[in-house]
C-alpha cells in the first residue's frame, strides 16, 4: 500500500569560489559526487545551513541556483 522512501543522504565536499564569482559546490547525494556551479553567495550559504537539518530542501535550492551540473564519475 505504501512505498518504502530511500533515505536522502547530502554530504557537502568543498566548496570553492573563482575569480568571475562563481562557486563550485561538490556533494555527495546517496555515495554519487555532484558538482553545481552556483553564481549567488546567499545560496551558497542557506545551503549551509539547510543541509543539516532539511537535506531535500537544501538540494532543491542548490539545483534551482544552478548554471551548470555534472555527475563525477568516480
Amino acid at each position: 500500500m505504501f512505498k518504502k522512501r530511500q533515505k536522502l543522504t547530502l554530504c557537502l565536499i568543498s566548496k570553492i569560489k573563482d575569480y568571475f564569482g562563481l562557486w563550485e559546490v561538490n556533494i555527495l547525494i546517496n555515495k554519487k559526487e555532484y558538482t553545481f556551479l552556483i553564481p549567488s553567495e546567499y545560496a551558497v550559504e542557506k545551503f549551509e545551513r539547510m543541509s543539516k537539518r532539511f537535506p531535500g530542501r537544501a538540494l532543491n535550492l542548490l539545483k534551482k541556483f544552478n548554471v551548470k551540473e555534472k555527475e563525477v564519475k568516480s
